[in-house]
Formats: C-alpha cells, structure tokens, sequence
C-alpha cells in the first residue's frame, strides 16, 4: 500500500489534514504556490466540533490566546450607506467558540505540522495522472513522484478541481449577488468591526 498523500494547499485544511494523516501513520506531503504560509485573511470562527478538533491537536491554548471578538456587522451598498446592522453576540454559540484572524490559524496549524510534514512551497501540482501505484504527480518545479491520494484543500479555485474534473466554468451558476468580506474597510458590501 502507498502510504503517501498529496495535499494541495497550506492554509487550513490542508495542514489540519496532514495533522491527522501523519498521527495515523500516513506520509503527508503539503503543496503550496504561496512562497510561505499566507498571513492575511478574514477571521475565522471555531465552533461545535471544531473547538473539539483544536483541543485534541493541543492547540486550544494558542488559538484561544489570539481570539478576537467582533461585536458587530454592517452591510452597506455600493455606495456606502448602511443598509444592515447585526450585533454578532447575539449571534454567538455555545460560549466555547473562538474566533481568530484566518492567517494567525494557519501559522498555528503549520509550527504544529512541520516537523513531521513535508512542505513544498512556491510550488503547484501541474498534471494529475492515475497509475496502478497511485496518482503520478508532476509539480511546476521538480521532479514528479507518485502518492497513493491527492487531495485537494486549495480553495475555492481549486487547482486540483481543476485537474480531475476539467474547467471550473462549467459548474458556475451566477445567483445574482456578490458577497465582499473586508475587516476594516468601511466601504465593502460586509464591514465587521470589533
């Protein structure tokens, strides 16, 4: 049995991924295109089950030291006028939730994976192709290996979408409406302040 597992992408899936494969006994390899883990980001919420899975890889601690608490939520037009306002603590779970800046988790989720994961940064998975062996990988640089699994965690374009199931245009199906995400940025379509 191959034993070995591409994952693409090395935000927070896919590290997390890699966490869990490693403690089985899988040999997890993270690709990135990304030079470094990516700093930036909208916050994250960690609820429910999540909080669970944090606390089991040892990292609650950590996460919860860089919790932020937004208390609030505009949505504005494109002019913006204010047309919404949610007070999020009214919004909140079971009082156990963390929220932090999506680049801070990644930072977490990578010092914790590191040691025993294999990271090819500033580099993309170029070509997929099935083998008797596994999935034979070529990289945009370097020489191509074969993994028992691909996964891909690499968002919403997903380059490894792409690859298996062809152009990502085929599966889009505009509903009318755009939803912009900004943390500070008062004239965004979504503005959250803490």
């Amino acid at each position: 049995m191959n034993d070995t597992v591409l994952i693409s992408g090395a935000s927070i899936a896919g590290p997390s991924l890699a966490y869990w494969l490693n403690r089985s006994g899988f040999r997890p390899t993270v690709v990135e295109k990304a030079s470094t883990v990516r700093p930036g980001g909208y916050p994250i919420d960690l609820r429910g089950v999540a909080v669970e899975v944090i606390d089991r890889m040892g990292l609650l601690p950590s996460v919860r030291a860089a919790h932020i608490a937004t208390r609030r939520a505009t949505c504005v037009d494109s002019r913006g006028r204010r047309t919404a306002r949610m007070e999020l603590a009214n919004l909140s779970g079971t009082g156990h939730d963390v929220e932090l800046p999506r680049g801070k988790l990644a930072s977490l989720l990578y010092d914790a994976t590191r040691d025993a994961v294999e990271y090819l940064f500033d580099n993309a998975i170029s070509s997929l192709e099935p083998t008797e062996d596994g999935v034979r990988v070529t990289f945009r640089s370097g020489a191509p290996r074969t993994f028992g699994l691909v996964v891909g965690a690499d968002g919403l374009n997903s380059n490894v979408r792409g690859l298996s199931f062809g152009a990502e245009a085929q599966f889009h199906r505009y509903l009318g409406y755009y939803f912009i995400a900004s943390r500070w940025t008062p004239t965004s379509a979504w503005t959250a302040r803490s």
